[in-house]
């Protein structure tokens, strides 16, 4: 992948297998793996059906930062399954277009992606990632009458998500073909303390950081010299999530 490919890339697929290829430590780390995929999930969070499988997801954001053992993992994936049994929701299928009754369980995908995030052995960022988005997809699917208007919605809507998606990893990891570095002399008190505060603090269920609180932090770093590319990164809409690569670098993150 060349730094063309990756921004404009419409598929995160390619640039998760780019991102986990890298030698160390230029290789995506596995606590920015996990933010990514659960910002994934948290993009569906209206359609996730059960209040264990959200729970799942806030799990393993706090597993990421190192504040949820593993012990609370497997409680929260053991919850989480029983839970969308429950609903009658079969986590083992897999996808088949001709298949159609896999998708009719409303809830499915979505389940199934919060499961992955905190089973041992089941996660990678971009199954949870592809469970979102067909979840989405399946949605669309079923708003449409008729075989054909119901599949062109369930297509426009996978790919208008996997260009969300990569919004996000690009937000996560930054721009690999121009590697990021910090001056230690704009982390002033003031500008620590901000970041961590922007960090702390999100809208919920959507996970998305605050953009007042960026641009009050990208303000203040112009006060002490930064460059503009940072600058400019916290002062754009985003998204921005947990796991974005500048806010990482400015509290010690990686």
């Amino acid at each position: 992948m060349n730094e063309f490919e990756w921004l404009a890339c419409f598929d995160p697929q390619p640039m998760l297998d780019f991102l986990c290829r890298r030698r160390k430590p230029a290789r995506i780390s596995e606590r920015r793996l996990t933010l990514f995929a659960a910002a994934c999930c948290r993009r569906i969070w209206q359609f996730i059906p059960t209040e264990p499988c959200r729970r799942a997801i806030e799990v393993a954001e706090r597993s990421a930062d190192g504040l949820a053992t593993t012990k609370e993992r497997c409680t929260a994936w053991s919850a989480a399954v029983s839970s969308a049994a429950e609903e009658g929701i079969r986590l083992g299928d897999s996808y088949d277009e001709e298949l159609i009754d896999w998708g009719s369980v409303p809830g499915g995908f979505a389940a199934r992606a919060p499961v992955r995030l905190v089973g041992e052995g089941e996660f990678t960022a971009s199954n949870v990632a592809s469970d979102a988005a067909y979840e989405l997809a399946w949605d669309a699917y079923r708003l449409r009458s008729g075989r054909d208007a119901s599949m062109v919605a369930f297509e426009a809507t996978y790919a208008a998500e996997l260009m969300a998606q990569c919004a996000i990893l690009r937000d996560i990891a930054g721009n690999p073909f121009h590697p990021f570095t910090i001056d230690p002399t704009w982390i002033t008190p003031t500008v620590l303390a901000l970041a961590q505060a922007a960090y702390a603090q999100r809208h919920l269920p959507s996970g998305t950081l605050d953009n007042n609180r960026l641009g009050v932090l990208a303000d203040c770093l112009e006060d002490v010299g930064s460059n503009a590319a940072l600058l400019h990164h916290f002062r754009a809409d985003g998204p921005h999530v947990r796991g974005c690569f500048a806010l990482d670098a400015l509290i010690g993150k990686s």
